[in-house]
């Protein structure tokens, strides 16, 4: 089961590669060198594949880090629920965790490139702002402090990460618009 959900990580991913390459003409070389960039073309796509194949592979990025320690934590506090919540935040959970973040990805390259497009400095000031807000503020703050081993501070975290995922996506929407006029 943990190979499938691992697979199913990386689903979504592999998708939008084969799409953005087959259907659009995107060169497999935007996706690597994309991964390590804020506003090539794959707009976040690449980046988004390489953390979820960490995320879906046994190796643990965090070790050896500050956040070592509180995600040890985390994984502690899921390990002792029953079978059904420790099955929806083992395996579940980060699958829905890789998608938003996906998302916020796409979203904020997306909304780079319409910076890029317009030499609207509004955009690329969104982008960075929800990048702060997901990684640094919220996220990092959150799992450094070990706030993330309640799992009521998880599901607003995540709650949080949705809405803010959604608001990235349409901000690039409007943007994408406004650059496409």
């Amino acid at each position: 089961m943990t190979k499938f959900l691992n697979t199913l990580i990386l689903l979504p991913f592999a998708a939008a590669i084969l799409w953005l390459h087959g259907a659009k003409g995107v060169s497999f070389d935007y996706f690597i060198y994309g991964s390590g960039s804020w506003g090539i073309v794959a707009f976040g796509v690449g980046i988004g594949a390489i953390e979820a194949f960490l995320v879906a592979t046994p190796s643990n990025p965090l070790k050896g880090t500050g956040l070592e320690k509180p995600a040890a934590e985390i994984e502690a506090v899921i390990a002792a629920l029953p079978k059904g919540p420790r099955f929806v935040y083992t395996y579940l959970t980060p699958l829905l965790e890789r998608l938003l973040a996906a998302v916020i990805h796409i979203g904020t390259r997306g909304l780079a490139y319409a910076t890029y497009r317009t030499a609207n400095p509004v955009p690329i000031v969104l982008a960075l702002l929800a990048f702060v807000l997901a990684d640094g503020v919220v996220g990092y703050r959150l799992l450094q402090q070990g706030r993330l081993k309640d799992l009521r501070v998880l599901g607003r975290f995540y709650l949080f990460f949705f809405i803010l995922a959604a608001a990235c996506l349409a901000a690039f929407f409007l943007f994408w618009t406004v650059s496409a006029l």
